[in-house]
């Protein structure tokens, strides 16, 4: 049977996001072996030249073993959504956001670049939002994403509500997004203040360091609230849509 890219593969496969699991047959580090490691979703299959056999039925669905961050499974998440264990869900949502977007920029800053710190951010300010307000995705809403977070981060007094939330969205933002670059007069540089309003300048380094201490706010609004408040009501949504797409990926398949 013939993946993409026409690479040959055959025997059974384990793979359960971008977690390694023994894959038979198939040379370690190899194209194959990193395309396998691409695959996402969480099943097993035995693969053969009878492509019908397989799509009929040979993919059986894990769901439950799918990570969500390290050593952290769907399963994992259901049973302490039962139990309402909220310290450990806050200790599953530091840790997906800090694995995602923290902790990759936080190496040899000799290879650090100030648009791809940027893009990151831009990436975890709409799901941050998207946490906060209980949406699947942020498809019509982006900008409203923005603005919402710069709103709540001016109220709760972190540094990053110096921005114009219209301003910051269509010159960094959707100037990153869709062009690899800022736009409107937008500079990024890793040294001096977090923002020079007067020559439009953001300090990378700085932004993305103060975005970390918005995700800790935005923990401990979740630690001092009780379970059926609208921060966690939102929370809980918001997980249902992540779940969900871990199912759609699943049965998908090929």
């Amino acid at each position: 049977m013939y993946f993409e890219h026409g690479h040959q593969f055959s025997g059974t496969e384990w793979f359960f996001g971008s977690v390694e699991y023994p894959v038979y047959n198939v040379e370690k580090n190899t194209n194959t072996w990193k395309l396998l490691r691409c695959f996402r979703g969480g099943y097993k299959h035995s693969i053969s030249d009878d492509i019908n056999r397989v799509l009929n039925s040979q993919y059986v669905p894990m769901i439950e073993s799918t990570y969500l961050a390290t050593a952290f499974t769907v399963e994992d998440y259901r049973r302490l959504e039962k139990e309402q264990n909220k310290q450990e869900i806050i200790r599953f949502i530091h840790k997906r956001f800090k694995e995602r977007y923290i902790t990759p920029l936080r190496g040899d800053r000799s290879e650090k670049h100030g648009f791809c710190t940027m893009a990151i951010c831009c990436l975890m300010i709409e799901t941050l939002e998207s946490f906060r307000h209980g949406w699947g995705d942020t498809r019509g809403k982006s900008k409203k994403a923005f603005d919402e977070f710069f709103k709540w981060c001016k109220e709760n007094k972190l540094e990053l509500g110096v921005f114009d939330p219209k301003d910051f969205y269509k010159g960094v933002r959707c100037g990153i997004l869709h062009q690899g670059e800022t736009t409107n007069g937008w500079r990024i540089r890793r040294k001096g203040p977090l923002y020079d309003p007067s020559a439009k300048i953001i300090n990378a380094t700085a932004f993305h360091n103060e975005l970390e201490n918005a995700l800790k706010r935005y923990l401990s609004a979740l630690e001092e609230s009780d379970w059926e408040s609208k921060i966690w009501q939102n929370l809980r949504r918001k997980m249902k849509h992540v779940i969900a797409n871990c199912q759609r990926d699943a049965t998908q398949g090929v």
